[in-house]
């Protein structure tokens, strides 16, 4: 059961803390993901046959440390920015619009039944099949407000994600341009100290304008992802502890969150990717000279020399690394949110 009485700000931090946990896990999928989505996209050879290559090469270049954990600080700071507002806002939102949705929604035919039966007893055969059809009718408003509730949850979630975006840009600007440092030459590479070094140099060097590069894709890819995998996880660990009371006998066990936390993240990752290619070859375009035009000029002809030059499946470049990363981001963050959560309050997060 969700708990109301927690604060939001201690909800953040839980959440940016949950995702700490889960960005030291999974941060080198990360650099493997973006090294792959930028592979090729400057018209140059491609450098990485797969993921499985692409880790191999990445670590015989530059050891495990630097090869697959540069940008961390930037990840964790992304976490206390942008983490702590999209998982803390969300939990802290989610119990005022539902209650308790899970109890609720899998407690409704129960519930339904008992009074019908009561009814059927105490007044006769006649009652009892009106009391059937008002219990079809009870069905059909409960279904209703279970879609209701899945929109209530996937604008929750876009709000959590999207909204916020802009103002933590320059994180993901430098998270990816740390994490693709590594592959460029060495004469090309610019060597970031971290991510406060990132950002003051890239405002320094080409324009504070620049900390916001590639914000379109990043927002809508922001927006679809957090409504996604938010949505899509409070719902399925609704709709399986109903369909399968079996397998998964406690609605707070992990096992239920684990399996949630899966279909979360491929249903995500499907939605997400095509944005994610275009934002990561937009951050991490060179610099033109004086005179050039540059490589890409916004998101839409990112998108159309992408496609024309590759192929429409350039679109899921980076596919494996991106769902092997977010599953277990997902899945590690909102566990520890939940148990944090109840740890504290005795009752879980979302």
């Amino acid at each position: 059961m969700a708990d109301t009485s927690l604060g939001l700000g201690m909800r953040m931090v839980l959440g940016a803390t949950g995702g700490m946990g889960a960005a030291v896990c999974c941060h080198p999928l990360d650099v493997v993901r973006v090294q792959l989505q930028i592979d090729g996209g400057s018209g140059g050879a491609k450098a990485y046959k797969g993921t499985g290559d692409a880790v191999v090469q990445i670590v015989k270049r530059n050891g495990v440390l630097r090869g697959l954990y540069p940008g961390i600080d930037a990840a964790f700071l992304r976490q206390w920015t942008y983490g702590s507002c999209r998982l803390g806002i969300y939990a802290f939102l989610l119990p005022k619009r539902h209650g308790n949705p899970l109890a609720l929604r899998a407690g409704h035919l129960v519930q339904q039944e008992s009074v019908d039966a009561k009814a059927a007893r105490a007044v006769g055969p006649l009652t009892q099949e009106r009391s059937v059809d008002t219990a079809g009718q009870g069905d059909q408003h409960a279904g209703q407000g279970g879609s209701r509730a899945v929109l209530e949850e996937t604008i929750d979630g876009k709000h959590c994600g999207g909204d916020r975006e802009f103002r933590r840009d320059p994180e993901r600007e430098a998270l990816v341009r740390m994490g693709a440092d590594s592959k460029l030459p060495e004469a090309e590479k610019r060597n970031y100290k971290n991510v406060v070094d990132c950002c003051l140099r890239i405002a320094r060097e080409e324009g504070v304008a620049k900390l916001w590069n590639g914000a379109t894709p990043t927002i809508i890819r922001a927006t679809l992802l957090s409504a996604s995998v938010l949505a899509c996880y409070s719902e399925a660990k609704i709709e399986l502890y109903k369909a399968l009371p079996t397998v998964f006998k406690d609605k707070e066990g992990v096992p239920l969150m684990f399996t949630a936390t899966m279909f979360a993240s491929l249903v995500a990752n499907v939605v997400s990717n095509p944005f994610d290619v275009v934002k990561s070859r937009i951050q991490n375009m060179p610099v033109p000279a004086v005179g050039e035009k540059p490589l890409y000029t916004g998101m839409g002809d990112c998108f159309t020399k992408s496609v024309k030059g590759e192929g429409p499946l350039v679109l899921y470049k980076g596919f494996t690394p991106a769902f092997v990363k977010l599953a277990p981001y997902t899945c590690i963050s909102l566990i520890l949110v939940d148990k944090m959560t109840k740890l504290v309050t005795g009752k879980s997060a979302m």
